[in-house]
């Protein structure tokens, strides 16, 4: 590809992910504004000016570059016009390259219909109608088209990229911001004459019981297009008015024969409105041409708009599902579901008329009869929301065999769903039933189920055996779930056959993208922790990312901060992190929220850690949790609201947070609401120990072995301490070392003490040093030695205790272990006083 090529092509696809605010929205209004500018105003100073500024929005507008040639024309400007004649060929030749436009699939890229219609008219293709298709995840325009030379009849479909196409995971066709953008389009067009707007008004009148507006609008008009056509005759067959409907139906044949699909549905409604059992028959004989000749999709597409376009109270769908094979409802179920979630400013009535033909279909079609219990559990489709009905068309169909209805049962149990419990036992129950038939997704819970011992007892043998079988029935997630199951647990480990299941996932090429990552995800820890193999590692973390995994960018996230395996990068650590965030990375939220509370190689910004905490903290994510109630308990960046912290810390304990009882326990203690409550503080310190917060063993000594919140109980107390010193915890230590110098509550032993708080000290903690001064200072410490006294009293007044350092200085103004020094002793107590201690200021004032 040559440089210029290149160039452009990554000025489309810049186009293509734009935000749709910023320059999506302002983009389209240009549009309007261009199309509409007067013909006798072209090409003045502010024609131009606009035609710069949509240029701006987008560099590669068609319709932009054709307005400024024309001026350039005009003008006369030859170097202009051989520029511009330039970038449009440049620009129209890639995004006519950009797909082969024969099937919906590979629909041609063109980010408009104004544009699509002057890059096929420099192709030497008249395009002659056009209209509108809905897929699984988008909608193209369907163009009708002549070629000029040779008067061949085509059909392209072409990708409306401003708000049909938008090539991101996370950006669902029903989105709000995707609805709005396309309501603004289609009235653009609307108002400007456009006949792709008009055909689309058509539809929408017809699905919503609006025939005579059709009628209306195109019953005198002569030569209408295939697509207009067909929307008078379902104007026609709505209102009944069979008469008329035949005065048309040779247009309809001719477009029917030519493979114009919705001629064809057309006339199959005709045919099962009469009733005729002959007629009958064959509308399904023509469904099924379509389908064959057609594809299932499309075809089925095109007839479910037929029965949209006319009233749900008729029994046609049921006459032509009767003279239809099995075989055949699954497109129909699949047709129905998609039309409700693809873009398009779907009606209440719509809805209902979706929903009437998806009951009608569950009477023949198990998979359908599901469908419609989960439109009654979400009250979807503009139904009302019916938990009891929808469970009881799932237990109907569960207990009849329906292997879905069985999984899908037991997914509900698993998380407790629709107003059931959480029942682990019974979701496996279900598991079971529905694996006995194969179902590979059961079999592949089952095998989690043996693993974590959710509803069963923990086995891995067996857990190794479902995964096994689901693998070997085609569910490539299983695969990826045995070599997490060889990699990390111990007693099964093997790192080289778990490599091996990853990689076969990772290299079939039936492999869904999910598939993929999630076992490149899981390779990449053996690569790094096992083989030792760090590039191979991140590279396999790096594959997972670029296929939008939101675990592989948080750990990339984590990695490019930390800065162990890769120099440290937290511009890249951001960067990933906030990728992830975009995939709805709860964990991520949090952390980069950390970075920014803590300043970790970038500004501090507790507004934006704030915002983060709060996102992490609505999305679940216990950390994000207990550090929200942390700013909200603080009142950092927001108005403080004790309740809510404590709220929040208590949705964070639920999920097994450790710190949020930690945090909870300390609220309580410091009587932050009002007066302490070192009862139900207790309670919170030992729920901290028992979720593995070991550095509050101290915490819990201090309950036990001073009585605070607990009865008084010293060996209690003495043995959280030593749990809490064997952690080094330095708290403890420093604890134990005063009981056992002080000889109140326990018999003394300077020995003990010294070794304690020897262990602190060589953790540079001040208390211990100050301990240690003090034990030597007297005869506690066995032999009285006030030149170590005072050593370790200056340690930890350098380590920043306000009690050593006037001790320190008290030692210099007396000359206790030292030479006497008073400006030694001035330069402490100073210290002191910059850190508050008015015992210093009064000292100093007394000194000569």
């Amino acid at each position: 590809m040559q440089p210029d090529q290149v160039y452009w092509l990554q000025q489309i696809n810049q186009f293509f992910l734009a935000d749709v605010d910023s320059v999506l929205t302002p983009y389209t209004e240009m549009l309007k504004t261009l199309n509409n500018w007067p013909e006798e105003e072209f090409c003045t100073d502010e024609h131009t000016q606009n035609i710069q500024r949509t240029l701006v929005l987008n560099n590669t507008s068609l319709m932009a570059y054709r307005m400024g040639l024309h001026c350039a024309t005009l003008a006369g400007n030859e170097l202009e016009i051989a520029d511009l004649k330039q970038k449009i060929d440049a620009i129209s030749a890639l995004l006519l390259q950009s797909g082969s436009g024969e099937t919906p699939q590979d629909a041609i890229k063109i980010r408009d219909l104004y544009e699509a219609q002057i890059i096929f008219n420099w192709a030497g293709i008249s395009v002659f109608d056009m209209e509108m298709v809905r897929l699984a995840n988008q909608v193209v325009y369907k163009l009708h088209t002549i070629d000029m030379q040779t008067s061949g009849y085509s059909i392209y479909y072409v990708e409306n990229a401003e708000y049909f196409a938008r090539k991101r995971d996370h950006w669902l066709p029903q989105n709000g911001k995707s609805k709005q953008l396309a309501k603004l389009q289609m009235e653009n067009r609307f108002e400007t004459g456009s006949v792709a707007a008009f055909l689309w008004q058509f539809d929408n009148w017809l699905k919503n019981d609006n025939p005579d507006l059709v009628i209306q609008s195109l019953e005198k008009s002569e030569n209408l297009g295939a697509v207009a056509s067909v929307a008078l005759a379902y104007a026609y067959l709505h209102k009944q008015n069979t008469a008329a409907f035949e005065y048309q139906i040779d247009e309809l044949l001719t477009y029917s024969e030519n493979g114009f699909v919705e001629a064809s549905a057309a006339l199959g409604q005709y045919m099962l409105k009469t009733g005729d059992p002959f007629e009958i028959n064959e509308a399904a004989q023509l469904y099924k041409f379509n389908i064959k000749n057609l594809g299932a999709e499309e075809a089925t597409f095109s007839w479910l708009d037929g029965f949209l376009n006319q009233p749900n109270d008729s029994q046609q769908f049921d006459l032509l599902l009767d003279n239809l094979d099995d075989e055949y409802f699954r497109y129909w179920r699949s047709a129905i579901n998609r039309y409700n979630t693809t873009f398009g400013l779907i009606t209440p009535l719509v809805n209902q008329k979706l929903t009437y033909l998806l009951k009608r279909l569950g009477a023949r079609y198990p998979q359908a009869k599901l469908d419609y219990a989960y439109v009654l559990l979400n009250g979807g489709w503009n139904n009302q929301q019916n938990l009891q009905g929808g469970l009881d068309i799932l237990v109907e169909l569960a207990n009849q065999g329906y292997a879905r209805a069985q999984l899908d049962y037991g997914i509900i149990h698993t998380f407790g769903r629709y107003g059931l419990p959480v029942d682990r036992e019974q979701a496996f129950h279900w598991y079971q039933q529905a694996a006995q038939q194969g179902d590979q997704n059961a079999l592949y819970n089952i095998g989690l189920a043996y693993r974590f011992g959710r509803g069963a007892e923990r086995n891995l043998s067996l857990a190794i055996d479902y995964f096994q079988q689901s693998f070997n029935a085609g569910f490539q997630l299983a695969g990826c779930r045995l070599g997490d199951l060889l990699a990390d647990e111990e007693e099964q480990r093997n790192y080289q056959l778990a490599a091996r299941f990853y990689t076969q996932v990772i290299e079939d090429p039936e492999s869904s993208p999910i598939e993929v990552a999630n076992c490149a995800y899981g390779l990449a820890f053996v690569e790094i922790d096992y083989f030792n193999n760090i590039p191979e590692g991140l590279l396999r973390f790096k594959q997972a990312a670029e296929l939008a995994d939101k675990d592989a960018l948080f750990e990339l996230g984590n990695i490019y901060r930390d800065g162990v395996l890769v120099d440290k990068d937290i511009q890249q650590s951001i960067a990933y992190y906030t990728n992830a965030i975009n995939l709805g990375s709860y964990r991520a939220a949090t952390n980069l929220g950390y970075l920014y509370e803590q300043g970790d190689s970038i500004a501090v910004d507790k507004k934006k850690a704030l915002e983060l905490y709060q996102f992490s903290a609505e999305g679940g994510n216990p950390s994000g949790q207990n550090n929200y109630a942390t700013f909200l308990r603080n009142g950092t960046e927001v108005k403080q609201d004790l309740t809510s912290a404590i709220e929040w810390y208590q949705k964070s304990l639920q999920q097994g947070n450790a710190y949020a009882a930690e945090n909870l326990a300390d609220l309580y203690y410091f009587g932050e609401l009002d007066e302490p409550e070192y009862a139900l503080a207790c309670d919170y310190y030992e729920k901290a120990v028992e979720l593995g917060a070991e550095h509050v063993l101290y915490d819990v000594g201090y309950c036990y072995f001073y009585g605070e919140g607990r009865e008084k109980d010293i060996q209690k107390g003495l043995h959280f301490f030593e749990l809490g010193a064997a952690n080094k915890d330095q708290n403890a230590l420093v604890e134990l070392g005063f009981i056992y110098a002080s000889g109140e509550d326990v018999d003394s032993d300077p020995i003990k003490s010294e070794a304690y708080y020897l262990v602190a000290y060589g953790m540079q903690n001040p208390e211990a040093a100050y301990g240690l001064a003090k034990l030597h200072e007297s005869e506690k410490g066995g032999k009285k030695d006030l030149v170590l006294s005072t050593v370790y009293y200056e340690q930890s007044a350098k380590w920043g205790l306000v009690e050593g350092m006037i001790a320190t200085a008290n030692a210099y103004i007396k000359g206790l272990g030292t030479k006497s020094d008073p400006q030694k002793a001035k330069k402490w107590l100073k210290k002191a006083m910059e850190k508050g201690s008015e015992e210093a200021k009064l000292i100093l004032k007394n000194l000569p």
